[in-house]
């Protein structure tokens, strides 16, 4: 695959992984506990990032403690035990696994600036 190609996915898979993260506190406010998958989501991507762009990891710290905010650790621990977060997790930490590390900075750096 070129590179080209394979950074095209990767800016791709950034972009729809950090729309997850992007909405708006405001559209969760009704809800008991945080987004399943946008919290599967950030924290597979704080994990990642923090081993391949440790300055953003800060950022996306940020989020999650934006997400988990005046939540229960009962809640969140169903959250982190459900089937939504389990698998939006699995499914990012199998798409960064296969990231060409030329690219995995970018990938964390796109990531932040599609949820600003």
């Amino acid at each position: 695959m070129s590179d080209r190609i394979r950074y095209g996915s990767v800016c791709a898979v950034a972009v729809l992984a950090c729309a997850w993260i992007a909405a708006p506190a405001s559209v969760f406010a009704d809800a008991p506990a945080p987004d399943a998958r946008q919290l599967g989501v950030t924290e597979s991507l704080l994990t990642y990032c923090s081993k391949v762009d440790p300055p953003t990891a800060d950022a996306y710290r940020a989020k999650i403690k934006q997400l988990v905010e005046g939540k229960s650790q009962e809640t969140l621990v169903k959250v982190r035990n459900s089937d939504e977060y389990r698998k939006a997790r699995a499914s990012l930490d199998a798409f960064v696994s296969n990231v060409n590390q030329r690219n995995a900075r970018r990938m964390c750096t796109n990531g932040l600036k599609t949820h600003h």
